[in-house]
C-alpha cells in the first residue's frame, strides 16, 4: 500500500525535486536544459528524473530526449503550488489574526493567496502610508472604516475631496471621532470636506476594532494595528469575493452609525 504521507515528504523535503517538477509542468525540458537552468549536477537531475518516472509523474515527451509531466505530475505540481501559497499566507497573517477581521470573512481565505500581503517582518510604516496616499490620489471613490487617524492621509483626502473630485465616505469609531475633535485643524478639514460633499459617520458606541477597511474604487485594503496604533499587517485585494465582503462590512457599520454634519466637527 502506498504511503501518501511518505510520498509527500519525498517531494517537499527536496527543493531540487520541487524545482524540477515545477519546470517540467511549464513545458518539456531535456536533462541538459534542467542542468543548465537549475545549476544542479547532471547526477542529481538524472536521479530526480528516474525517481519521477518510476512514480509516473513524468514521461518522455519527444524524440529529442525531453521530459514532460504526466497528468498526475501536473496535478501534483498545481497542488504543491497551491499549498505553498496557502502556507505563505498563513505564515504571514496567521500570527496576527487577532488584528484582522478574519472570523467575519465569509469567503474562502485561499482567494487571498493572490493578494498583496504585508510582511510583518519587513514592514515599513512610512511605505504603507505612501501606498495609501498613492491609492487615494488615483481613486474616484474611497470608503473608509477607520479606528485610527493619520494626519497626512487626512490632509491628502481633504485635497482630493475639496480641490479634486473624490467621492468619499468614512465611518469613524468613537475613539477616532474624539481624536479628530481634539485637533481644531483636522476639524476644519472635515467641515470643508462635508461642504464639498463627503459623508462622515460616527459608529455605534462600543465599536472598537484593531483594524481598518478601505475601498479604493474596487480595490480592498485591510490593515491591522497594534496597541500603539502602528500598522502590523494587512493585505490588498481586488478579488470579487473580497470586494463583496468589504462592501457588506462597510455598509452594515455605516447603516448602524450616526451621520455627522459640519457642526459635529466644531472643536
Amino acid at each position: 500500500m502506498v504511503d501518501a504521507h511518505a510520498e509527500l515528504e519525498f517531494l517537499v523535503r527536496s527543493e531540487n525535486r520541487v524545482a524540477v517538477l515545477g519546470l517540467l509542468a511549464t513545458r518539456p525540458h531535456t536533462e541538459r536544459e534542467l542542468v543548465e537552468t537549475t545549476t544542479m549536477s547532471a547526477t542529481t537531475v538524472g536521479r530526480i528524473l528516474s525517481d519521477f518516472a518510476e512514480r509516473g509523474w513524468i514521461e518522455d515527451a519527444a524524440s529529442d530526449g525531453a521530459y514532460a509531466t504526466t497528468r498526475f505530475g501536473d496535478l501534483l505540481a498545481a497542488d504543491y503550488e497551491r499549498f505553498r501559497e496557502s502556507m505563505d499566507l498563513a505564515a504571514r497573517l496567521g500570527p496576527h489574526r487577532d488584528l484582522l477581521p478574519t472570523e467575519g470573512m465569509d469567503f474562502d481565505l485561499r482567494v487571498l493567496t493572490g493578494a498583496t500581503v504585508t510582511d510583518p517582518d519587513r514592514l515599513d510604516t512610512l511605505q504603507s502610508v505612501d501606498r495609501w496616499a498613492e491609492l487615494l490620489r488615483g481613486a474616484d471613490r474611497v470608503r473608509f472604516l477607520a479606528n485610527t487617524g493619520n494626519e497626512l492621509i487626512i490632509r491628502i483626502t481633504r485635497e482630493e475631496v475639496v480641490d479634486g473630485e473624490l467621492a468619499h465616505e468614512a465611518v469613524f469609531t468613537p475613539e477616532l471621532y474624539e481624536y479628530v475633535l481634539s485637533r481644531p485643524e483636522l476639524c476644519e478639514m472635515h467641515r470643508e470636506m462635508i461642504r464639498a460633499g463627503a459623508a462622515f459617520y460616527r459608529a455605534a458606541e462600543g465599536t472598537d476594532v484593531p483594524w481598518f477597511l478601505a475601498l479604493y474604487d474596487d480595490l480592498v485594503g485591510v490593515g491591522g494595528f497594534d496597541e500603539s496604533g502602528t500598522v502590523r499587517t494587512g493585505f490588498e485585494s481586488d478579488a470579487d469575493p473580497v470586494l463583496r465582503w468589504a462592501e457588506e462590512a462597510f455598509e452594515s457599520r455605516r447603516d448602524d452609525a450616526t451621520r455627522l454634519d459640519a457642526d459635529d466637527f466644531a472643536p
